[in-house]
């Protein structure tokens, strides 16, 4: 769920940053494609163009990077299972701190739960294996237990309606916490990198390879061995503070995303939607129906196209509600859709 985003200031914190990191990395790689065609390219040429690059590539991947992150996707279940079982003894601990004698580790405590997703029922649960997944969860799963608002279905809606200035506001706050997830996942790649350089170069300078008379590749900019491994392990130590780091910046973002859904959600109107609704179930009491239930009825209709049977808890479509007003009603023909 990304904003739009102009080229300006906030590119470099999306872009540029991760951008550089990667291709500082890859340059062995990056040096050795075109000299494979012998075209011999400068490197400070050769860098900025792989930095552009790499860019608009990390910020093309940014849903995937984040689903990887959050843990929603890529993650092995059993890995998954394990980690968010863990995920829920730190909530469980967090949720027994007592509240005397130390007041100070209790409130604490509770701000650390209040990052945590939470039911309809305002009970705390760990929803994915990582912080951050949780922590992302609980902010874009608020507005849909507070108001009956899909917050991934709405945002957009409500993003146009929003004044100029808030919506630059609200870009660069994401800018910055898109970046620390960003620059994280390229110092993980990069230390990656680095790692295969000092195996690949410790294998091309062992005897055995040697003796064997195996193909020769040469890259330019490789340390030697010990040198890819020390700095492999920084890197990957840079990775995993940069997250840590990550995980307050969301936070903070967080809140500046409920906050929207609070104040601006009256901005929102689709009583026409509702009305149209209305008119195909043949229930006019659904114009009148708490606004939580017609949030839920537009996104059903306008994300589906379908409406509800509160009769039967069934989502039919609306050909399907035609037909039943017609007196022709069939068997729906597709599976129900969630709630």
């Amino acid at each position: 769920m990304k904003l739009p985003f102009e080229f300006g200031t906030k590119l470099v914190f999306r872009l540029v940053f991760p951008g550089l990191v990667l291709a500082t990395a890859t340059m062995p790689l990056v040096d050795a494609i075109p000299r494979a065609f012998g075209l011999s390219i400068k490197p400070e040429y050769l860098l900025p163009c792989a930095a552009v690059a790499f860019g608009w590539l990390v910020v093309v991947c940014d849903m995937r990077i984040y689903m990887l992150f959050e843990g929603r996707r890529y993650w092995p279940k059993a890995i998954r299972d394990f980690f968010v079982a863990r995920e829920s003894r730190r909530l469980l601990i967090l949720s027994a701190v007592p509240s005397s004698p130390d007041r100070r580790k209790y409130l604490e405590a509770g701000v650390e739960i209040g990052q945590y997703p939470i039911n309809d029922g305002g009970v705390p649960y760990a929803a994915h294996p990582t912080r951050l997944g949780n922590i992302v969860e609980g902010f874009e799963t608020y507005p849909l237990v507070k108001y009956g608002l899909d917050s991934v279905f709405y945002w957009y809606r409500l993003w146009v309606v929003l004044d100029k200035d808030l919506r630059e506001e609200i870009d660069t706050a994401q800018a910055v916490v898109d970046s620390t997830v960003y620059l994280s996942f390229v110092f993980y790649l990069s230390g990656f990198l680095a790692l295969v350089y000092g195996l690949g170069e410790s294998l091309a300078q062992s005897h055995w390879y040697i003796t064997h008379s195996l193909l020769v590749i040469t890259l330019n900019y490789l340390p030697q061995p010990i040198v890819a491994f020390c700095v492999a392990a920084v890197l990957l130590a840079v990775g995993r503070t940069v997250y840590g780091l990550s995980l307050p910046a969301h936070a903070q973002f967080g809140e500046l995303f409920k906050s929207i859904f609070d104040q601006y959600r009256s901005k929102l109107s689709f009583d026409d939607v509702v009305q149209y609704i209305s008119d195909v179930t043949g229930d006019p009491c659904l114009v009148i129906r708490p606004v939580r239930e017609r949030n839920q009825i537009v996104w059903r209709y306008l994300r589906w196209h379908r409406a509800r049977d509160f009769q039967t808890s069934r989502n039919l479509t609306i050909e399907q509600w035609t037909a039943r007003r017609a007196g022709t009603a069939q068997t729906p023909r597709f599976r129900d859709t969630p709630q």
